[in-house]
């Protein structure tokens, strides 16, 4: 009987541990950030970008250079103020997935980058509506 109560007890001390350690590893310390430093590395490095529209799931693959670079230089520094609600979301209106090299650095929807939910930009929302209406239209 003694032996049982003591392994329930293990065994409730280490379920509230790991419930500690998860709940630690999950909550992200909110900051602002900008595009450019959420970027795994150079962000004028992008050579691809792929745009996904949300209520449709189409795609548009941008490959051209100038134009990467050009929109990715309107956008880098704008400011992303966190969240303070950060309770799970669904759904996008539009997502824009940054390739080097054929592989995936970041995918973005505009209010969220990396499972942290961001208030809206109003530049970002515009530059990104402009690009993403100039390339669904094409």
């Amino acid at each position: 009987m003694k032996k049982r109560v003591i392994l329930v007890i293990i065994a409730v001390c280490c379920l509230l541990a790991g419930a500690a350690c998860s709940n630690k590893e999950e909550q992200k310390a909110l900051v602002p950030t900008t595009l450019a430093k959420e970027y795994p590395g150079d962000i004028l490095k992008v050579d691809q970008i792929t745009l996904q529209d949300g209520s449709t799931g189409a795609k548009v693959i941008v490959d051209r250079q100038d134009e990467i670079r050009s929109f990715l230089n309107s956008i880098k520094d704008d400011v992303l103020q966190p969240d303070p609600n950060q309770e799970q979301r669904t759904g996008f209106m539009y997502r824009m997935m940054l390739y080097e090299k054929g592989e995936l650095k970041l995918d973005i929807i505009p209010n969220s980058i990396r499972n942290v939910y961001y208030l809206q930009n109003e530049d970002l929302r515009r530059d990104l509506s402009a690009f993403f209406e100039k390339k669904f239209r094409n």
